[in-house]
């Protein structure tokens, strides 16, 4: 009788585990399911982890190196002029370009150039890895632009072009923010999803709430810190 019962308590409690672990089983799921809904639902300004929190791009201080590939002196310039704004907003980023001062690092941003997405019907592409545990962006990162992004966009400002649009909008990305899709964001932002769109709607770089968001997530200029 007493091992009969030893072995119907041992089996409630493995039953009872059983139960414990299909039911954390269901929540993760739940929890995962509700993430990707969250994330492609466009409402939402930054990529969120699997425990909801805002993904974010983590330098500890250090520079990031950014090697820009197969781009002519002019293009260069663009895209390197996009990254400085966003470089100037943050006291948390500095982006160093490999082509004026090489350094070390494993924190490397890769920019292709010419690349062919037609496969994707995009104007550009940013590749990184996401840690859902911790809601942080890993190097290295890449980005990558269609072929031809030299089309002006903003009439009055003979800096703006389709390729210095999109380049932001992709730079956003490894930062953690996300595409937006909902009517909300066209002409609010630069990470609204579709460029023809947000600059039929007059936005073709950052906007005045993309910059407070970056500084909000990244830190004010050194700058803006000397005027307080």
């Amino acid at each position: 009788m007493i091992k009969k019962r030893k072995l119907c308590k041992l089996a409630n409690i493995g039953y009872n585990l059983l139960k414990v672990g299909a039911c954390i089983a269901i929540c993760f799921d739940a929890m995962c399911f509700g993430n990707i809904i969250l994330n492609h639902s466009g409402d939402k300004r930054f990529y969120k982890s699997l425990f909801y929190q805002d993904a974010k791009l983590e330098t500890g201080g250090n520079e990031i190196l950014v090697i820009l590939h197969d781009f002519s002196d002019e293009k260069a310039y663009i895209v390197k002029q996009s990254i400085r704004e966003i470089d100037y907003l943050s006291a948390n980023l500095n982006y160093v370009f490999a082509d004026e001062q090489y350094i070390e690092t494993d924190q490397v941003l890769n920019i292709y150039n010419n690349c062919d997405l037609s496969n994707i019907s995009a104007a550009g592409v940013c590749v990184s890895r996401f840690d859902q545990m911790t809601a942080s962006i890993k190097y290295p990162l890449t980005i990558k632009l269609e072929r031809g992004l030299v089309n002006m966009v903003d009439e009055y400002d003979n800096n703006v072009t389709l390729l210095s649009a999109v380049t932001t909008h992709e730079v956003m990305h490894t930062l953690g923010f996300n595409d937006l899709r909902t009517d909300k964001w066209l002409g609010k932002s630069i990470m609204y999803w579709n460029i023809d769109d947000s600059s039929d709607n007059g936005v073709n770089k950052l906007t005045e709430s993309d910059k407070q968001a970056i500084i909000d997530k990244y830190g004010p200029s050194t700058e803006e810190i000397e005027k307080e």
